[in-house]
């Protein structure tokens, strides 16, 4: 449950609960009016909105495309620089270098990607 309270009722809550609400914590238990969602006798966390932006209220399909092209996207980051061994002898012979050199090459595009996570 997201702890959107003013200060008057989450004091409410936790005299009726006896116990301290500290940020972080998640309620899993009706309170006084204060009712939860609950699928099946489990309570929901986060608790669903109304918002047709909420993650929870997407369609089964959306939310099946979102986790395939983030699958994809995982893959194609990971695989991508990977991609470069097979074309060394090439890089080789068309930039006049060196294996090393091209090996180094490889290396530096999977620190950029790797990097590029906390810039992003």
């Amino acid at each position: 449950m997201e702890m959107n309270y003013d200060e008057a009722e989450l004091h409410a809550i936790e005299q009726e609960l006896g116990k301290e609400i500290l940020p972080g914590t998640e309620l899993m238990a009706d309170v006084g009016t204060h009712h939860f969602v609950k699928g099946g006798s489990q309570v929901l966390v986060p608790q669903p909105s109304a918002d047709p932006h909420d993650p929870l209220n997407w369609s089964p399909k959306w939310k099946a495309m979102c986790i395939i092209a983030s699958t994809g996207v995982t893959f194609m980051q990971g695989l991508g620089p990977l991609a470069l061994a097979p074309m060394f002898g090439y890089y080789i012979e068309d930039f006049n270098s060196t294996l090393p050199d091209v090996v180094k090459f490889t290396g530096v595009a999977i620190l950029v990607l790797g990097f590029s996570n906390f810039i992003w």
